[in-house]
């Protein structure tokens, strides 16, 4: 069991997830909480996932708000 917060399967929270992300969006850098080999496992997820849910040339962060919404890890590589 995870605490509130956690995607299942996944050691850091959800926020955490998401403001990394971001930062690597527009700022085109990875920020320094973990390493980027973790970090860019969940960009390409969510890349995966954003072609596969809402075809090419969408907005990562909202799509990771949309794939929530629908109650879908964003970032996860399984279904």
């Amino acid at each position: 069991m995870k605490p509130e917060g956690f995607f299942n399967r996944f050691h850091v929270p959800i926020d955490t997830i998401y403001s990394c992300l971001k930062h690597r969006l527009l700022y085109a850098r990875w920020p320094c909480f973990f390493g980027k080999s973790r970090q860019r496992h969940w960009l390409m997820a969510l890349k995966k996932k954003a072609m596969a849910f809402f075809g090419f040339g969408v907005d990562l962060i909202t799509v990771f708000d949309r794939l929530m919404e629908m109650g879908i890890i964003p970032v996860s590589r399984g279904k």
